[in-house]
């Protein structure tokens, strides 16, 4: 249907709605967000982002605004999609056309490609203090402990690095505004141009966090890649931070499935808390041992 109020600044000749019910109901988009492909009466398609009903009740506008800010953000690069209209509950971005990056197509080449792509639009980087980290994590743990989502074991595990001298250490981790979700499917190639159009996944985070949570997205034969060439296209070097970003990554994994539902996990959010809870004991263990943590990650499956 064509929406009876329609501020755009163009007439919606077709639209078709990029995800279909059965869809959204496997976890894909949001039912307070209708996303749709849109084409004027010029015949130019636009992604058009808006909130219906169900996320206006639910509160969403504040989460369209963050978008919108987010995009003007980055000023204007190619990197992103371009802005072409916003108001408070619409966003519409330009389409893109392309190959969409899938994880079993990578090579070392687009491996390299797409490390230098994300170091380089990490923007607005400020240092962030180590020992906020920790208190959030310490908290975080001790909840998860005590609705026996992670073990006694874990926390042992964690309190000790957290007191050891190898964190102690370190007094800084970095904060920037960057594509936060980095899965494959987030980017796609239009001719020589590499585009992240997930606008809803550009957030603030620990710069550090979202490196380590692309690496275990990487296939293992390509990380050492993924690694080098990110690091080598920041102004500083983060390959010191790995523990303290690859426990935050887990942490916050855990954390935010079992938050989001409340303490009651489906079965598929159960299997994500155990294999995260799995690898934390697991990488809590190879430091206590002395394994390097870069050497550690790259070699895990």
């Amino acid at each position: 249907m064509i929406f009876k109020k329609n501020n755009l600044p163009f007439k919606i000749k077709k639209e078709e709605n990029i995800y279909t019910l059965k869809q959204k109901m496997r976890g894909r988009g949001d039912f307070g967000i209708d996303l749709k492909k849109v084409t004027d009466s010029n015949d130019n398609i636009y992604k058009l982002i808006r909130l219906n009903a169900l996320g206006i009740a639910k509160g969403k506008k504040q989460r369209i605004k963050r978008v919108v800010k987010n995009i003007h953000a980055f000023n204007g690069r190619n990197s992103i999609p371009k802005l072409i209209y916003s108001d408070d509950f619409t966003i519409v971005i330009e389409w893109i056309e392309g190959d969409i990056m899938k994880r079993g197509t990578l090579n070392k080449q687009t491996v390299s490609d797409l490390a230098r792509f994300n170091a380089e639009n990490c923007i607005n980087i400020k240092k962030l203090p180590v020992e906020k980290i920790s208190k959030r994590i310490e908290k975080q743990i001790e909840e998860l402990t005590s609705h026996n989502f992670i073990s006694s074991d874990i926390e042992h595990h964690l309190l000790s690095f957290l007191n050891s001298g190898n964190f102690k250490d370190i007094n800084y981790d970095y904060e920037t505004l960057c594509f936060a979700d980095t899965a494959p499917k987030n980017y796609i190639k239009n001719n020589n141009r590499l585009v992240y159009f997930d606008v809803f996944g550009l957030d603030q985070r620990s710069l550090t966090r979202v490196f380590t949570k692309q690496l275990t997205q990487i296939p293992k034969e390509f990380r050492l890649d993924y690694s080098n060439t990110f690091n080598e296209s920041l102004p500083f070097k983060i390959t010191h931070l790995i523990p303290i970003a690859y426990i935050n990554y887990l942490v916050t994994r855990i954390y935010s499935n079992v938050k989001k539902s409340k303490y009651i996990i489906r079965k598929k959010q159960r299997v994500k808390v155990e294999m995260a809870a799995k690898d934390l004991r697991s990488f809590l263990i190879a430091i206590e041992n002395g394994n390097d943590p870069k050497k550690w990650l790259i070699q895990q499956t």
